[in-house]
């Protein structure tokens, strides 16, 4: 009895041991934070850092999207998660779909936010994260989707483009079949969507599901989602050429020419555009198409101030960039694996890790973010040369467009568009089905 009483004490105390080299090596793979001694020389402050609800072992954080005074993020789980942008205080917190099936988003609109879960739709309430729709979507999603006005839309990987109303369920979806598959997120515009097909084409559509507006050609694929901005729209491609075409017309502008291939969408603030190429470069363009500067070295573009560009290298260290001159003010190597999260309305940083760390930062004494697009005043603000004794005008209203009246898209492209398929079903037998017949997700469409 002596000798299995010690050898009961002594599993107990190997347990014990494994258990506490567990978690000493939980911790020690947990990403550190960014020191201040790094930051400072770079001008540099953090805001708030939090972590997410994660379990690291089990899950990462797949990813962090900005909007407006909001930051989403979005764990490989299913976990939902808002925060404050400026204070890092967390708004609220669900979770949605089944953990085992791969996510796609978040997309994050005005009033609400878009996920796909494994081929289902989720549609939550910006405010709270009160579930709006949760729906199949019609075949496998190609990428994240976008919200519209009063739509949300899905890009299938058969090029089947659906949007789905967010208010009236009861409408009737709208769908477009695009010529080739898709394999990239949709962009949401000012007045239009936008989405690439595997054959270089681009497409736009009305924003309110008011059907599709044209299409552009190129003489090679769009590798990456397009981007919009004043007015404008660029679309890059796989042959190193980035396209600025009219968000209106669909007419080309100009184009430029990097003389590398471009794997990431271009990051278009006001009228001007950051190109990251596969050297790694970045470049500046202006609104003409020049060139304004070219800095090798940078990987990946993430913010950008009053007077500085800032970006990460090929091994995730973070770079300092004149505006003017794009030369690198300041570099340091990376402690952690950080992602950036992409910020094209002010000037605030944001990163995070796998391990669902997301750290904030901002230029020294800068306590209020610099905007590239100032809020406009709104009505509530008195004019001060106005007639206290006249009433003020009151706006016009305006004419919403109904789905109905729009009605779903035809099969194929309107009268100004060439029937991209010349008469041949794009489901059919020439496509194939991917899946053989089997729905992966187990949802029926």
């Amino acid at each position: 009895m002596k000798t299995l009483h010690q050898a009961a004490r002594g599993a107990v105390a190997s347990l014990a041991c494994l258990g506490a080299a567990l978690l000493s090596a939980a911790w020690a793979q947990a990403t550190p934070l960014t020191p201040e001694s790094q930051l400072r020389p770079a001008g540099l402050e953090r805001a708030w850092f939090t972590q997410t609800n994660l379990d690291a072992a089990r899950n990462k954080l797949q990813g962090v999207t900005l909007s407006g005074d909001m930051l989403v993020s979005l764990s490989t789980a299913g976990f939902v998660e808002a925060f404050d942008a400026e204070t890092g205080e967390r708004l609220w917190a669900t979770r949605v779909g089944n953990p085992d099936y791969g996510s796609l988003g978040p997309a994050v609109g005005q009033d609400v936010i878009a996920l796909i879960n494994g081929s289902t739709l989720h549609v939550l309430d910006r405010k709270d994260g009160r579930p709006i729709i949760s729906r199949p979507v019609g075949g496998a999603p190609a990428g994240a989707p976008a919200i519209g006005k009063g739509f949300v839309f899905v890009p299938l990987l058969s090029g089947r483009v659906e949007g789905y109303p967010i208010e009236d369920q009861g409408e009737p979806l709208w769908y477009y079949s695009s010529s080739g598959r898709v394999y990239q997120p949709i962009v949401a515009g000012t007045d239009h969507i936008y989405w690439a097909s595997s054959r270089g084409y681009m497409f736009a559509a009305g924003i309110a599901a008011t059907g599709v507006a044209y299409r552009f050609e190129s003489v090679a694929d769009f590798v990456a989602p397009p981007a919009a901005g004043d007015g404008m729209v660029y679309a890059a491609t796989g042959a190193g050429y980035m396209y600025a075409i009219d968000e209106q017309s669909g007419k080309e502008k100009w184009r430029y020419s990097t003389g590398f291939p471009i794997l990431r969408s271009p990051v278009a603030i006001a009228d001007e555009v950051f190109i990251v190429t596969e050297e790694p470069a970045l470049h500046r363009v202006d609104a003409s198409g020049d060139a304004k500067w070219v800095t090798p070295g940078v990987a990946q573009f993430i913010a950008q101030s009053e007077s500085r560009v800032y970006g990460l290298d090929r091994f995730g260290g973070y770079l300092v960039l004149d505006g003017e001159t794009g030369v690198v003010l300041y570099r340091a190597p990376s402690r952690g694996s950080f992602h950036p999260v992409l910020n094209t309305e002010s000037d605030r940083l944001f990163v995070y890790s796998d391990d669902g760390l997301i750290q904030a930062f901002h230029e020294l004494g800068a306590d209020e973010p610099y905007l590239h697009a100032p809020k406009p005043a709104t009505a509530e603000v008195a004019d001060e040369n106005a007639d206290p004794a006249k009433p003020a005008a009151a706006a016009p209203a305006e004419t919403p467009v109904k789905p109905a009246e729009a009605g779903p898209a035809p099969a194929e492209a309107p009268a100004a568009i060439p029937d991209p398929f010349g008469g041949e079903d794009p489901f059919g037998g020439d496509a194939g089905d991917p899946f053989g017949g089997d729905d992966p997700f187990g949802t029926t469409p």
